[in-house]
């Protein structure tokens, strides 16, 4: 029996690609962020992006990275994709992640401490000729905690 001959990509294929190469944009941001490699970061920005961090809105890319380039300010810092969900229209998206936050830091007096945080990423998403870029991102804290390191 001849096979269908098929002029379009299967939606449902191009779907689940479309949501790997999100969660991958994502995941990229994360790795990059937790190695301080802030030109990589840039990467997964539209131009003209917009972020919010717990408040505090960033405009173009210069802008956020200047933001997330606070992490070299942290001994380390490390951050967990936990729950992730995005819905797709066409060449835009919409996703939620939760992700864990660990950052490790001096109090100034020479002990450390460490700042745990439960925080939700809302991004929105545009698909370009070269892959999916963050446009726009709003983080929330949802909890978060302080804990003195004992050795």
């Amino acid at each position: 029996m001849p096979q269908k001959k098929q002029t379009q990509p299967d939606s449902t294929l191009t779907t689940l690609l479309d949501r790997q190469a999100i969660r991958e944009v994502l995941t990229a941001y994360f790795s990059h962020a937790n190695a301080l490699r802030f030109d990589a970061v840039a990467a997964c920005f539209a131009p003209d992006a917009v972020g919010t961090y717990r408040g505090d809105k960033r405009i173009g890319v210069k802008a956020i990275v200047d933001k997330v380039s606070g992490l070299k300010t942290r001994k380390s810092s490390m951050h967990v994709m936990g729950t992730h969900s995005a819905t797709l229209e066409g060449n835009t998206a919409t996703t939620e992640t939760v992700v864990f936050e660990y950052l490790r830091a001096d109090d100034g007096s020479g002990k450390d401490f460490d700042m745990i945080s439960c925080l939700r990423y809302n991004d929105k998403l545009t698909k370009t000729e070269g892959g999916w870029l963050i446009q726009e991102r709003v983080v929330t804290p949802h909890w978060g905690r302080l804990e003195a390191v004992t050795k």
